[in-house]
């Protein structure tokens, strides 16, 4: 397991642009945004505001501090980077919750860099791994004293990190019979 993990920074930390197509748009949005934050172009002061309650908002309020001390891509590839190691997290959590198998854990790691990944849907990235700790919290939530807090932290977070990712996830939670 840890060498499909070190692939997988090897895959997100060797190219020096990661091989997304909306990748520079990414960058490009988070770069006026820290511009934005930081106040140091007046005309963008002028001109623009940040929308603090679109659904796509947690990806780059994530990587924004990474944007100060880091390039702008390079705070994206961290947040990547966290964003992999949350969900072979999760996925193995949720394996081991449902006492399945877990020699193909690697095959689903390895969906990380599907589609979502070559088109560069960076909110879709980091939204799923939102979305996989709150299906967790919502299979585990009898058991677990704070569960309910989980859920509706995770929810919420869920809910600014991608509009269409938010009402799959709760969707399919809806169902409370696991078993």
């Amino acid at each position: 397991y840890l060498f499909a993990i070190v692939l997988a920074f090897v895959f997100i930390w060797l190219p020096t642009y990661p091989m997304m197509i909306d990748i520079p748009q990414h960058v490009a949005q988070l770069e006026v945004m820290k511009e934005l934050v930081g106040r140091q172009n007046a005309y963008l002061n002028q001109f623009l505001e940040i929308n603090w309650l679109t659904t796509y908002l947690v990806g780059y309020i994530v990587a924004l501090p990474f944007a100060f001390v880091f390039s702008s891509l390079v705070a994206i590839k961290i947040v990547l980077s966290l964003a992999f190691l949350v969900f072979a997290a999760y996925s193995r959590k949720l394996i081991v919750e449902f006492k399945s198998d877990q020699r193909p854990l690697i095959l689903v790691w390895m969906s990380f860099f599907g589609l979502s990944w070559i088109f560069g849907l960076y909110s879709f990235l980091i939204s799923i791994q939102i979305g996989i700790a709150y299906v967790y919290y919502c299979i585990g939530c009898y058991e677990r004293s704070n569960g309910y807090y989980a859920i509706l932290i995770s929810g919420l977070l869920l809910f600014f990190s991608h509009g269409l990712s938010f009402p799959f996830f709760v969707s399919m939670t809806w169902y409370r019979d696991w078993e």
